[in-house]
């Protein structure tokens, strides 16, 4: 009865042991998991702020070269402007 005893303890020991490495396992996947979500997560944010950046690079693009052709035609009717004098 005793080595019967004995020999559950000693698989019940085995199991924990091969329980235990199972949940560090997981646990290791899980914390790769989460540096990878967090990595990806801040590469998203990375390429939604360079995005918006091109985006408010170009419209600024756009509006200085709007405020150039204004600046040219009030140019251009204040030299028309001063030969009709």
């Amino acid at each position: 009865e005793i080595r019967r005893l004995e020999q559950q303890q000693l698989a019940q020991m085995r199991q924990g042991a091969i329980l235990q490495s199972k949940l560090e396992e997981a646990q290791r996947q899980q914390r790769e998991l989460q540096q990878d979500l967090k990595a990806r997560h801040a590469q998203v944010l990375k390429d939604q702020q360079e995005e918006q950046m091109r985006r408010e690079q170009e419209a600024m693009a756009r509006l200085e070269e709007d405020l150039q052709k204004r600046l040219e035609e009030l140019q251009t009717r204040e030299m028309e402007l001063e030969k009709s004098w």
